[in-house]
């Protein structure tokens, strides 16, 4: 399994592509994500979902333009239901930054996913937004805006809540596996360092 990551946008979010055998998961996708277009069509690569952490328009307010730049009108975007309001109306965001709004066609939820050849796990963690999710493949985390390095992501946003957070990230810490981190923004590293370092999970 082959992870890159392609920082995109003014807030700089880490979108990444995770390939495997010529195909590859998409998780979250912000706008102008032309680096992204061209690496998924010069590799010819099959993108088998579109997966969201969140609904904040700077992890899917560049889906539409990934949509049409590679082709993949019929590709699941796959999102928590309690974030579906907030994806939709990813052109009103708070930054005033000109994006696209975005259409989920799937909704995951906590439990096990398997599509195309992946098997993931799916952690719903609310705090950042309600619909949060963090994403497990193998000892792989991608935690959206819910855990970053050294610190954790903003509740002070429309329906943030901090109380949620903590109790998200109490379920992350009970986790038995040392897993690297991908996070939405900054920098990737560990759960055991997360452990160790990290005041909100320490």
């Amino acid at each position: 399994m082959k992870i890159l990551n392609f920082p995109t946008g003014r807030i700089n979010s880490n979108c990444y592509v995770v390939e495997k055998e010529g195909k590859c998961l998409v998780i979250d996708v912000a706008y102008h994500c032309q680096k992204l277009i061209d690496h998924i069509n010069s590799n010819n690569l099959q993108v088998v979902a579109i997966l969201l952490t969140h609904g904040h328009f700077d992890h899917c307010g560049g889906v539409e333009e990934l949509k049409r730049g590679c082709n993949l009108a019929d590709v699941p975007v796959c999102v928590h239901k309690d974030d579906a309001e907030l994806c939709q109306d990813a052109q009103h965001n708070w930054f005033r930054i000109t994006c696209e709004n975005c259409y989920p066609t799937h909704f995951v939820e906590e439990g096990t996913l398997q599509i195309g050849g992946f098997d993931i796990q799916v952690l719903h963690t609310p705090g950042h937004t309600p619909g949060s999710v963090v994403y497990l493949l193998d000892d792989v985390m991608f935690s959206g805006d819910t855990l970053f390095y050294m610190s954790v992501g903003r509740t002070d946003f429309p329906k943030g809540d901090f109380n949620q957070l903590k109790n998200s990230l109490q379920k992350i810490a009970k986790l038995q596996t040392n897993y690297k981190i991908y996070p939405g923004h900054s920098q990737c590293t560990t759960l055991q360092a997360e452990l160790q370092h990290n005041p909100y999970l320490n």
